[in-house]
């Protein structure tokens, strides 16, 4: 019998799957207007202030957190020695979706049971940023055996 899964799982999965759409609405909200003043008034009185402007526009507070919970565990990844490969197997998986975890193995060279251990270490880092699991106990610290 399989060990059950945790009730945030599905959350924690949907979170690392909109990782991609995330970084690429933040990237078009901070990008400046290359229209003219929205008033129509060219040369009215008052300051531009367009790069203030640009640089406070966010995504949705619960938007901002999802995505610092993936970009801190993709920083905590790529401090590990197999962290290129543990995010190639994220990336090919949840981000681009163009294999199934079992292809992703294949591609970066592991066998289906190792990549599945390296992406449950990945939700449960993001899990822990979003505040939904404990810290990681062991495991985290000698993650690389394969």
């Amino acid at each position: 019998m399989s060990k059950p899964r945790k009730l945030w799982w599905g959350y924690v999965k949907a979170v690392v799957r909109a990782y991609p759409e995330l970084q690429a609405r933040l990237a078009e909200l901070r990008q400046p207007s290359t229209g003219g003043r929205s008033d129509g008034q060219p040369g009215a009185k008052g300051a531009s202030r367009t790069t203030e402007n640009v640089a406070t526009r966010t995504l949705p507070p619960m938007d901002m957190k999802h995505l610092e919970a993936v970009e801190k565990a993709v920083r905590w990844a790529e401090k590990l020695p197999t962290g290129p490969e543990r995010l190639k197997i994220i990336e090919l998986v949840y981000w681009k979706q163009s294999h199934t975890l079992y292809g992703a193995a294949q591609a970066v060279g592991y066998s289906y049971r190792h990549a599945k251990f390296l992406q449950q270490q990945f939700f449960y880092m993001v899990a822990e940023n979003l505040g939904l699991e404990e810290k990681m106990g062991p495991k985290s610290q000698n993650s690389d055996v394969n």
